[in-house]
């Protein structure tokens, strides 16, 4: 873990609060202990003077616990928060996750348990903004023209499938005239992308990941901007700002976009590593996507890293990759079943299906999706260093 870090413990239960001090001894390099306290109130306190970066927090009650939570990640929205208790309880859990924290400690822990908790909020700390410089990250693009194909079904969970392997995740909303990821997240959150273009000069690292909220299943999360007169400030030449910046901070950033090759959209698919083209599976939708890509080739798009995803499928005598194929003259990257009730269910929940209901024959392919997407995401990166090295020997 090169990050180094400050802990706090809000705990009542003296021998737990006491457990988890000693177990992070070992961590004295890398972790600095702001400070401990056995009520909540006090450890309000101790936050406030210290701002910590993580927050151990003991939870014996869960309603409290959820309270305690959300009360945190609204006030502190860049802060870490481990709940930790005796109960193993899947109700605990998924109440605890879904008002805001980031892990769930079991008492008691193993040495083991703490060490994979510690891994995982390293890697999400804001990282020195000298990594911007190297901006390494993929842009993915779930777009389609006019919208209404599952657009923020697909974006949603592709960042939640891609953090689960371990990688660090921007999900943004960029759909300016229906954003709805807040919406499938259950996210309310006081900042947003108005947020950032009102306030580009302050732009950073730090400001930036000050503004996202990083909700339970993994991806960090910035919300569209409701008001109109924030999205006034949002412009392309802004939005290319903002982007440049995450990546040099994230792994992959998924940009839910839908509207004409126009304004916003323009920076946002030009600087994608892939998009995403989602459609549905009837004639008219798949018909209309050649027309599409004409459009997008004309626009300086390469058609290579145009990739076709038919979400809603249903199942029909006549085998859709041929068809698709033969209207369109590209072959699909993925097919994702219709499986109404899960998504809705998901969406009802706050939580991606692929978290939620990751047996389901939706959660299966979009499982597979995210598999796809880094296949194909690698195998470019190879490809782009084998034709600059041709290219040198030339």
């Amino acid at each position: 873990m090169p990050v180094t870090f400050s802990v706090a413990i809000i705990d009542h239960d003296k021998l737990a609060r006491n457990a988890l001090k000693t177990a992070l001894t070992p961590y004295s390099g890398t972790i600095v202990m702001a400070g401990a306290a056995d009520n909540f109130r006090d450890g309000m306190t101790m936050i406030h003077t210290y701002t910590p970066d993580v927050v151990f927090l003991g939870v014996g009650d869960l309603r409290q616990g959820v309270e305690a939570v959300q009360s945190l990640t609204k006030r502190y929205p860049r802060m870490s928060i481990i709940t930790s208790s005796c109960q193993d309880n899947p109700e605990w859990i998924l109440a605890l996750m879904g008002a805001g924290a980031v892990g769930y400690l079991l008492h008691p822990f193993t040495e083991e348990d703490l060490h994979i908790t510690l891994q995982k909020i390293a890697r999400f700390l804001v990282t020195p903004a000298t990594r911007a410089l190297q901006a390494t990250g993929s842009i993915i693009s779930v777009y389609h023209p006019i919208g209404g194909t599952g657009t923020t079904t697909v974006a949603v969970n592709l960042a939640a499938a891609l953090a689960t392997g371990g990688a660090k995740v921007a999900l943004v909303d960029l759909n300016l005239e229906a954003g709805d990821i807040g919406t499938f997240l259950n996210i309310t959150s006081s900042y947003n992308l108005g947020s950032l273009t009102k306030n580009i000069e302050r732009l950073d690292n730090n400001f930036l990941m000050s503004v996202m909220v990083r909700h339970s299943s993994g991806p960090f999360v910035l919300t569209d901007a409701p008001e109109s007169d924030e999205n006034l400030s949002i412009t392309p030449d802004r939005v290319q700002r903002i982007l440049n910046i995450m990546k040099g901070i994230f792994d992959y950033i998924i940009v839910d976009c839908v509207g004409p090759f126009a304004g916003c959209n323009v920076p946002i698919l030009q600087g994608s590593s892939l998009i995403l083209f989602t459609t549905t599976g009837e004639k008219p939708s798949l018909n209309s996507i050649k027309r599409n890509l004409i459009r997008l080739e004309l626009q300086g798009i390469e058609p290579d890293k145009v990739k076709i995803v038919v979400n809603r499928f249903i199942p029909n005598p006549d085998p859709l990759a041929k068809d698709a194929t033969n209207m369109i003259g590209n072959p699909l990257f993925h097919v994702i079943p219709d499986e109404y009730k899960d998504v809705v269910d998901s969406i009802n929940k706050g939580m991606p299906v692929v978290k939620l209901l990751p047996h389901s024959r939706v959660s299966a392919a979009l499982m597979g999706l995210a598999r796809n997407v880094e296949l194909t995401l690698k195998s470019k990166g190879w490809l782009e260093v084998k034709n600059k090295v041709k290219a040198l020997k030339g």
